[in-house]
């Protein structure tokens, strides 16, 4: 590889046998008169070197940290809106709707009348065909709801199967 024409560089030779600094340079003098000169910019707390919005690496983390947060409702409320959103986006009700749902169902399962056995509560059950919303499901029985709909005749075959195992 070729090094940089200018005297005393030893950087590698980018364009017009000049490295990135010196031909950034001499384009900058020749088409916009000479460049400004460049300013070290220091902390505003602590006279550092500064990485961004003035502050240094240290201070700039504390007030990313302050920033993020400040004027953010309260978690619980951030939770409730995320809810809200996928229950808008992937069944079209809100969470108030949903929330009426669990009333009506007195929180319990619509197929095994127990509440729900994890943190995350009532599944929604829909129609993948359709898309309407049937009702709140525990997990076990939205999983086996998933399963047997998928497949009719295994659903039947499952059922005649119990059917004779049952005792007489």
């Amino acid at each position: 590889m070729n090094s940089c024409t200018d005297s005393a560089c030893e950087d590698v030779a980018v364009a017009r046998g000049l490295c990135k600094k010196h031909y950034n340079s001499r384009y900058w003098r020749a088409t916009k008169g000479v460049p400004p000169p460049r300013v070290a910019k220091t902390c505003s707390s602590c006279n550092d070197r500064a990485v961004a919005k003035g502050l240094c690496r240290k201070h700039y983390s504390a007030h990313r940290y302050v920033t993020l947060f400040k004027g953010r409702p309260a978690s619980a409320r951030r939770k409730r809106a995320a809810r809200d959103h996928e229950l808008r986006t992937l069944y079209g009700i809100t969470y108030a709707q949903y929330d009426a749902l669990v009333r009506r169902q007195r929180g319990l399962c619509a197929v095994c009348k127990q509440p729900p056995r994890n943190k995350y509560g009532l599944c929604v059950d829909h129609c993948h065909k359709k898309g309407h919303v049937r009702g709140l499901l525990c997990a076990g029985c939205n999983t086996a709801l998933g399963v047997l709909e998928r497949d009719k005749k295994w659903m039947r075959a499952a059922l005649n199967y119990l059917k004779a195992a049952l005792p007489t």
